[in-house]
Order: structure tokens, then sequence, then C-alpha cells
């Protein structure tokens, strides 16, 4: 799985790829590749100069560089439009984690860190969603439920290097107090259904702005990471690049094109996807429980197209 990370297919699969062993992982990045403005609150940490402190409910925008998050230090609960603005230069994701009562941002940090499997993180917290992967200069929307308490948001895409973005300073805290209203579901063109393991989803899509309605029927927690496959790419290409042993070479024959972060067992959020002309694979690469193989690997691999 390694050989598909090279292409910065994100997921929860870095865990895997021996980007742990990289030594203490940052909260925040002062002295990171960002464009100059001051990174995001991270825990135990006051909201720093330019940020905005908090958000009113129903409403959250994320704003990724290398390698940092600009978000709000807090907002309300309840069901969220979350909007993911990658002003980098490299793909970025912000998954959210509900973590467990008593667990820190700082312990979810050392966890990643101690255990290679990832799963004494795993276990720190609840998947809640959030945007997935996009491509830079891009942008892509989510709605999820946001229960009261304290989560990490993180980017698991790795650079070119192989480091992984969290380990760069794409780690931090996102404060959600009860909520303050309650928003109503958006109207939704389709809907996708997550389960072990396997994609059950439209074959054809239209183009323009489609609303997805994302649904894990589990009983392992699942995402849906979208990528545009290249001209000249099928579905059977990705596929067979799992079941290869020769590493890849050249650039990322897709782009990434957003989804839904990875959400638990019988949950739901919704995906907006900007979608072109084009073929487009779905993929989830949360670790299996037992095999700590990703999702992908054991045949969590979906398609669809869309035409003009």
């Amino acid at each position: 799985m390694r050989r598909l990370y090279r292409y910065a297919i994100a997921g929860l699969v870095t865990l895997f790829v021996g980007a742990l062993a990289l030594g203490a992982i940052a909260c925040g990045d002062d002295d990171g590749d960002g464009d100059g403005e001051e990174p995001t609150a991270t825990a135990g940490a006051e909201p720093t100069a330019g940020e905005t402190p908090s958000a009113a409910g129903g409403e959250l925008e994320i704003r990724a560089t290398e390698y940092q998050f600009q978000a709000p230090a807090s907002i309300s609960g309840g069901l969220t439009h979350i909007t993911l603005n990658n002003a980098g230069g490299e793909d970025h994701q912000a998954l959210l984690f509900l973590l467990n009562e008593g667990v820190t941002l700082q312990d979810f940090s050392a966890a990643l860190q101690a255990d290679d499997t990832g799963a004494q993180a795993l276990a720190m917290g609840t998947g809640a969603g959030g945007p997935n992967v996009v491509a830079p200069q891009d942008g892509t929307e989510v709605y999820v439920d946001l229960d009261a308490g304290v989560y990490a948001m993180i980017c698991f895409v790795s650079s070119a290097d192989g480091t992984p973005h969290f380990a760069q300073g794409m780690l931090s805290q996102l404060d959600v107090t009860e909520p303050a209203e309650e928003a109503e579901a958006p109207e939704t063109d389709g809907s996708v259904l997550l389960q072990d393991f396997e994609f059950q989803a439209p074959a054809t899509m239209p183009s323009g702005e489609v609303t997805l309605q994302v649904a894990n029927n589990g009983p392992q927690p699942h995402e849906m990471t979208v990528v545009k496959l290249d001209e000249g790419i099928t579905i059977d290409d990705i596929i067979a690049a799992f079941q290869s042993e020769e590493e890849p070479t050249g650039p990322p024959p897709f782009t990434s094109a957003g989804g839904l972060g990875v959400i638990a067992a019988g949950a739901e959020g919704f995906a907006v996807l900007n979608l072109e002309a084009g073929t487009y694979a779905l993929l989830c690469f949360v670790p299996d429980t037992e095999t700590g193989q990703p999702h992908a690997a054991l045949g969590m691999v979906g398609s669809f197209t869309v035409e003009e």
C-alpha cells in the first residue's frame, strides 16, 4: 500500500508506511512552508493573532496550506456545513476525530507516534467525517453532525518525500460546544452506501455540483475518497496497483476530488462534489480491524462516470 501513497492518495493507511518513526509530531508548525499567515490554535494554545476564536453554529470554514490549518478554535455543534479551501500547492484534507472523554490532542499525537499500527490512536476517538482530499487551489464541502467535545483535525496526505502532513503541523484541535440551533439537512442528488467492503453508488452522475448522502452500513468505520482518473486510466488500473509489487513512477494518474472523511458505523454525512466529465474512483483507506490492510486492498474500490 506504500506505493499508492506515493501518489498521495489520502486515508488512514498512511499509518502503515513507516512515517510514524519520525520523532515528535508537532501540533503546529511556525517554521513551516506556509504563506506567512498565522497558524491555527492547537491543544493547550490560545488562538493566535488574526484567528477567529469561534464561529456561528452550522458553518465551519477551513483554509489549508503547507503545512497548517486556519480555522476557528471553537464552534457550536449539530449539523455543520464544512468548507475546505486548499490554498496550498499540495493535496490536503481536514478529517475530524471526536476524541474520547479525557483524551487530549497531545495524547492523540503521542499515540500516532508510539504505535505504528495506528490502532492506539484510532481507539482514542471516533471518526466524525470532514472534507476529504482536494487538489491544490480547489475546494470541497461536506455536511456532518458534530457532537459536543474535543476534536482532532488532521491531514493524512503525504508529501512527495513520504512525510505525512500531520507530522509537519497539520494536526490541530477544534472544540465543539452544544448546538445553538437545529440545522436542516441539504437536498441530495443521490446516495452512497459504505459497507465491508464495497461501495454501493450510482453508476453514473451528472456533471456540475452534486450532493450525495453517504451512510456507513459498517460494521467497521469507512471513508469515501473520490479521485478523477486521468484520460486513459481505468478503474482496473487502480485495482491492479494494489496487486502490483512494483513501485510507481511519475505523477499520480488522477486528481483528488473531495469526498467524506472517516465516519463510524451507523453514521452518515453529506458530500458536495463538483464533477467534470470523466471516470471517477471511490476508495476507502481505513485499516481493517483484523488484518490491518486498507479496505481498498480488500475490495473497497468503486467507480462512476460523469458525462457532459
